[in-house]
């Protein structure tokens, strides 16, 4: 294993933004997002790292973002003995750990030779449903190179994991944080390895396809490939059913729901949301029914239902509070606000955006705050404070350039567009549309697009304030 050295400048979470490629750290939030949520049954989560560098920066990433939930003393397997009975029977019994929703670390990047390597697989195999009764909560640390020897020496624990992430910091100074030459080599290995499987047409492997399929739907869909991302998503489907696995036909059908609505196709996007929110309340799942209600609110606010809007976000809110969701708390306080601000009681809204932004910021969810700041500027614009609403856009297109969001740049370059023009200042109301338009197109999202050209119109016509649209908040990827 090559041992760099990190750059002593950079705190941990620059060195991840700007040395993890954009596909990787999306993999790694939604981890922390859903952990949490999920620590009540065994699981166990499979990160397989490039590098000491690699694994060091992320253990400490994960330290500093999962305080309280990651154990902070990982069990070293460097030896002749691989038993993980006996490896985790002193924990198992110590008092600061007993009963507690804690994720243990087994770190096996020192292991010395290939036997003892197969040995500890062997052992994960048998162990998969001891893991599960006990209801261990396991993060296993491997070398990437060994990825295919578990895969095939432990094939029912690696069918049984949770969730399994490839990491690899580039080398220093070549990646950025909208570094958009790694997602496409991100997508081009996830192509490449979704053909391989395919090709096997062996009925084992279909649980990897569907894995594999929806990562690549994912990224597809976070680079703005919408189109593709919906053939992604319909392959899963069809596996979906030659599995007979609701799981991923709840995700294809949710998620499909997403593309539709950014392709502004709204009732193929309602229609696929309802599915989706019938099939998680079948299955018990409490966080998979709130992000679809809060799908559908999004949908019927964009429809112009805005008390239908309104209902749905109250339903998610709800069950967010429930579930302790801070994520989806914000997100549903934000879309609250958004369907008071269409139904013109503009306090309401911003009381509403401002909770979603405070709970956004603690949790450090840049993402969050910059959306919550142009639904701000645009309720602002409705108060008629034209510098206020200005300000709000400036803070929000300095934090999607900063995380390479083009849609939510497009946004911001719009309502900055609207902004300008409330001010009076024509010529740069003017530019700032231009650019939001020719992102639009670039991203083949005739929504934004159609909503930009209005504005460009209203502009021309140099009357009225032009048409106010918010920002949709980033909905639930399942």
């Amino acid at each position: 294993m090559a041992v760099s050295q990190p750059h002593p400048a950079a705190s941990v979470e620059q060195v991840i933004n700007e040395r993890l490629p954009i596909g990787q750290r999306l993999e790694l939030k939604r981890f922390l997002q859903y952990l949490p949520l999920q620590l009540k049954q065994g699981r166990a989560y499979l990160f397989f790292v490039s590098d000491t560098e690699t694994f060091q920066t992320i253990q400490a990433y994960l330290q500093d973002k999962l305080s309280g939930l990651l154990d902070p003393r990982p069990i070293a397997i460097n030896g002749e003995n691989v038993d993980l009975l006996l490896h985790l029977k002193g924990r198992l019994h110590d008092k600061d750990y007993r009963g507690r929703q804690r994720l243990l670390q087994i770190n096996t990047l020192s292991i010395p030779d290939s036997a003892t390597k197969q040995r500890l697989y062997s052992d994960l195999n048998l162990r998969r449903e001891w893991i599960r009764e006990l209801e261990l909560k396991l993060l296993f640390w491997f070398k990437d190179e060994d990825l295919p020897d578990i895969q095939r020496a432990a094939p029912d624990f690696w069918r049984f994991r949770a969730r399994s992430l490839r990491l690899a910091l580039e080398p220093d100074l070549l990646v950025g944080p909208t570094d958009y030459t790694a997602i496409k080599h991100d997508i081009a290995e996830l192509e490449d390895k979704v053909r391989q499987i395919k090709k096997g047409e062996r009925e084992e492997d279909l649980p990897d396809l569907a894995y594999y399929t929806d990562r690549l739907a994912r990224t597809y869909y976070d680079f703005g490939k919408f189109m593709a991302a919906v053939d992604a998503w319909q392959t899963l489907l069809s596996i979906s059913k030659k599995l007979n696995g609701k799981k991923w036909e709840a995700a294809a059908v949710g998620n499909l729901g997403l593309v539709y609505h950014n392709l502004g196709e709204y009732d193929k996007a309602r229609g696929y949301h309802e599915q989706a929110l019938e099939i998680h309340r079948e299955l018990g799942n409490r966080l998979g029914e709130a992000s679809q209600l809060g799908n559908l609110g999004i949908v019927y606010r964009v429809l112009g239902e805005y008390d239908l809007a309104r209902g749905y976000h109250e339903q998610a809110l709800e069950i967010d509070r429930e579930l302790g969701n801070r994520l989806g708390e914000a997100q549903n306080l934000g879309n609250l606000g958004l369907a008071y601000h269409n139904l013109g009681e503009y306090d309401k809204a911003r009381g509403y955006l401002e909770q979603a932004l405070e709970i956004h910021r603690e949790l450090g969810n840049r993402l969050g705050e910059a959306q919550d700041l142009g639904n701000l500027g645009l309720v602002y614009s409705n108060l008629g404070e034209y510098d206020l609403a200005r300000g709000c856009h400036e803070q929000a297109l300095e934090i999607d350039r900063e995380l390479g969001n083009r849609l939510g740049e497009a946004n911001q370059l719009g309502n900055l567009g609207l902004a300008y023009h409330n001010l009076g200042e024509y010529d740069k109301a003017r530019g700032y549309h231009e650019q939001a338009l020719e992102i639009a197109k670039e991203l083949g999202s005739r929504s934004l697009e159609a909503t930009i050209v209005d504005n460009l119109k209203s502009l021309e016509s140099r009357s009225g304030t032009g048409n106010i649209t918010g920002t949709v908040h980033e909905d639930h990827v399942e």
